[in-house]
Formats: C-alpha cells, structure tokens, sequence
C-alpha cells in the first residue's frame, strides 16, 4: 500500500485527514506569497532541528500509521504487508 505521509503526522482518521489537508490548502491558497512564507517557515525548522527524528520515531509512526490503515483502510487484517509512504525525513524498515 502506498500512503502519502501525512497519515503520521499524528494520529488521526479520515475526518482528522481531510482538515489537515484542507487546512495545508487553504494556505496554497492565499498566494504565492504567503505559501512561500510557509515552505521556507517549515523548510527551516525542519533543517535546523532534529523534530522530525524525535516526532517521528520508529514506534510513533508505525503506531499511527497501523491505527489509520485499521480503522479506515485495508490494513493488516486484509493481507497488506507492505506499506510505503513519506513525511518523516528519515527511512524506516520492518
């Protein structure tokens, strides 16, 4: 199964998805120039912290990631055994 990464970056269902996405659009939304404020606020924190290895450990994001895939998608109890997705700035097997 491919996921895009959001689905980690906290636990959530589909509804909590959807306003995470809808709220990222909104911002899209406004303008080349707010949305370039945006890019470049998380771009910085995002490399100049070690967040994303602390937020995303191993254990956070299979958690979060096994809990969406079985309450709201095919999961585990559907045959999926692979799962690939992004957001986390770090990779992660098994």
């Amino acid at each position: 199964m491919f996921l895009h990464g959001d689905v980690a970056d906290k636990t959530m269902d589909a509804r909590l998805l959807d306003e995470s996405r809808q709220k990222w659009l909104d911002i899209r939304r406004r303008g080349p120039f707010v949305s370039l404020i945006y890019d470049v606020v998380v771009l910085t924190r995002s490399a100049t912290s070690r967040c994303p290895y602390l937020l995303f450990s191993k254990r956070i994001v299979v958690r979060r990631i096994f809990n969406y895939l079985g309450e709201h998608r095919p999961g585990p109890a559907n045959g999926v055994r692979d799962v690939y997705f992004g957001h986390t700035h770090k990779n992660l097997s098994n």
